[in-house]
Parts: structure tokens; C-alpha cells; sequence
């Protein structure tokens, strides 16, 4: 009984408890890695005479006495991607912050294990630990060609022999993301070819600039301040859009030529880009008789009368 008590001791002493929590870390792995192989690691890792070992949540990793490195969580909250063809993401906890950060889930970071420390779980440090059944070789190595090549038919193919292989969840979730991306690219490509182009159609709009991807509309019949123009452009419904806008001073300049605008403009018009420099507030215009740019300074400036063409 004794040398029970003093075995239960040392093992207490090496791993870390957490009382609240009522979990066991493990030690640290020696190499950093993936969030996927991490993961992976924690899984089959058996250290201590324990094989029922987990990846911590960001909650039990803030226990842990650290005072610095990145380490992986398995926290699920869904992390929004801006666009669909982005790389997933995954939380972490950093403790030189003191909390929990997200990293594109290809970053190797540092990792530890958990299991829980209930009487149950307890009473099997001492006690013969049944083997995990080890995984399948064919499985690793089909999943490091797929992630070596890195296109849809190799997940598909993957999935097709192991539907719930190690990587099966990382290969559906690939393979859903580039459909999308392929449906939504198909969706814009469909449309752009709906749009006028202003070299197919000169003197029509709205038309899309084939150099810029920028969609212009006609020129306002006439010329307004800075602020009406900014409200004209918000409020303009043409050729079936309502989402327009004022141009940026870069945007218009993308018309600009030699003696005239793109579309044979000649007058001043008007730019949504603004700022405040040792003159004072200013608002820019364009004139496109000869490309300048022109600084307006203070509500004075704005009032000066331009012409506007908007863009989306």
C-alpha cells in the first residue's frame, strides 16, 4: 500500500494537475507540428501507462503554469473564413498573452496532452493497459500524398479508400470548400459575362472596365458638390444595381489618358478620397482634360460644382 501511495505521488509530481479542471497533462511533445498532427499525436499518445489521452481545451490550458509559447487547443468554435477558398483555422492558447489566439491550422505550434484525473482514470495508472489498436500504415500514407498534392481528386480518392481514415474530417472539409469555391467562381464568371464591356460597347452603360474589373455608370447630367455627389452615387439605381459608390481617387485615375478620360470625359470629377494635411481638410477631384488632381480645402472646397461617375 505504501509503495502505491509513493507511486501515485511521483506520477502527481511529474504531470501537472488540475484540481478544478480534474485533468492530468502530459509532457510537452518535443517537436512542434500542425493543428491535424497534433491532434493525431494526442490520440495515439501513450505515456505513463495511459492511452486515453486528448488535445486541452484553451479553458484547461490556461491551469497550466506556463509563462510563455503558442500551444494547441482543440477548441470548436467556428472561425468565419473572408473568403471560401481561405485555410481553416484553429485556436490556440498563448501564454506570454494570457489567452486564447487563432493561427492558420498548417502553423506548427507546441503541444501537450490531457486526460482526465477521475478515481476512475486514477485507478488505471496502476493497472495493465489494454494496446490501442495501432492505425492503419496505408491510411498515414495515402493522407501524406493527398496533403502533398493538395487537389480535390486526391481527398476524393482518399475518402473513396478510407471513409474514416485519420484524415477523413481534413478531407471533406477540403474537398466541400473547393466545390463551393468552384460553384461561387462559376456564379461570378456567369455574371461578368452578363456585364457590358466598355471596349465591346463604347459610349454604353453601365460597362465593365475589362483592364480593372471596375463597373462604371454614365456620368451624372450634371455637376454637384462633394457631398451630393457622394449621396448621388449611393442612391443610384442603374442597369439593375443599387450597390454603387463613389470612386477613390486610385479607382478614377484608373481612366485617366493623355487628353481625356476613357470614356471622353473632359471636366472635373468628383473622388471620394479626402484627408487633412498642414492646409487643412481637403477633397479631391480629377480633371480629366489633362489628368491632374486637384486638392479642395474645407467646406468651401467641397462646394466647388463637379461632375461624378460612379463605380461598383
Amino acid at each position: 500500500m505504501k509503495k502505491l501511495i509513493l507511486s501515485m505521488i511521483s506520477i502527481l509530481m511529474f504531470f501537472p494537475l488540475l484540481a478544478e479542471a480534474g485533468c492530468v497533462f502530459s509532457s510537452d511533445a518535443k517537436e512542434t507540428m500542425t493543428r491535424l498532427e497534433a491532434g493525431d499525436y494526442c490520440s495515439f499518445l501513450t505515456e505513463d501507462g495511459h492511452d486515453n489521452w486528448r488535445l486541452p481545451t484553451t479553458s484547461e490550458l490556461s491551469g497550466l503554469n506556463k509563462s510563455s509559447g503558442n500551444y494547441w487547443s482543440s477548441d470548436r468554435e467556428k472561425i468565419e473564413k473572408k473568403y471560401v477558398n481561405d485555410e481553416e483555422k484553429a485556436w490556440f492558447y498563448d501564454f506570454s498573452a494570457g489567452k486564447k489566439e487563432s493561427s492558420f491550422v498548417s502553423a506548427h505550434l507546441r503541444v501537450v496532452c490531457v486526460r482526465n484525473a477521475s478515481a476512475q482514470a486514477q485507478t488505471v495508472v496502476v493497472s495493465p493497459v489494454v494496446p490501442r489498436r495501432k492505425a492503419d500504415p496505408n491510411d498515414k500514407k495515402a493522407c501524406d500524398s493527398a496533403r502533398k498534392e493538395r487537389t480535390t481528386e486526391a481527398w476524393n480518392n482518399y475518402l473513396d479508400k478510407f471513409p474514416h481514415g485519420k484524415c477523413a474530417k481534413e478531407a471533406r472539409e477540403t474537398v466541400e470548400a473547393s466545390e463551393a469555391f468552384r460553384k461561387a467562381e462559376a456564379a461570378r464568371m456567369a455574371e461578368k459575362a452578363q456585364r457590358q464591356s466598355c471596349d465591346a460597347a463604347p459610349g454604353k452603360f453601365p460597362c465593365i472596365d475589362p483592364d480593372t474589373g471596375f463597373m462604371w455608370s454614365k456620368a451624372a447630367v450634371r455637376k454637384m458638390t462633394c457631398k451630393q455627389a457622394k449621396n448621388y452615387c449611393s442612391e443610384l439605381s442603374e442597369g439593375g444595381y443599387s450597390d454603387w459608390r463613389l470612386p477613390s481617387l486610385d479607382k478614377l485615375m484608373t481612366l485617366a489618358g493623355v487628353d481625356s478620360g476613357r470614356f471622353g470625359d473632359t471636366y472635373w470629377f468628383w473622388t471620394s478620397t479626402s484627408g487633412i494635411d498642414e492646409e487643412g481638410h481637403y477633397f479631391c477631384g480629377v480633371n480629366f482634360a489633362d489628368g491632374h488632381v486637384g486638392y479642395f480645402y474645407g467646406d468651401s472646397g467641397c462646394i466647388h460644382l463637379k461632375y461624378v461617375r460612379c463605380v461598383r
